[in-house]
């Protein structure tokens, strides 16, 4: 699949952990988990099937508390400490770009 095929976006993202990564999209806009919100990204979690089930990020203070309050036995349970934040993934259904001549 080409970028142009998924309306500019990559079809695969490579992901390297203690890298800052922005929000591209409002997640929980009352829990400072919107779009440009930065992060570091502390761990991958993926299934028996390598199946990447939800990404962890540790960001300020102010974003993500109610989010990482919730996971915390999750979190602490995965030696991520109980500031991490979980994140699963989304999808969008990108319409093909008609190109007129």
């Amino acid at each position: 699949m080409r970028v142009d095929d998924t309306g500019g976006l990559p079809y695969e993202l490579i992901l390297v952990l203690n890298r800052p990564y922005m929000i591209t999209n409002n997640i929980d806009v009352a829990d400072g988990l919107s779009n440009g919100t930065v992060g570091k990204l502390c761990y991958v979690q993926r299934d028996e099937n390598h199946n990447i089930i939800r990404i962890w990020m540790k960001f300020t203070k102010l974003c993500g508390r109610k989010r990482a309050t919730k996971s915390r036995n999750l979190s602490v349970r995965l030696n991520l400490g109980d500031a991490a934040v979980p994140i699963t993934p989304q999808t969008s259904t990108i319409p093909p770009i008609t190109i007129k001549p």
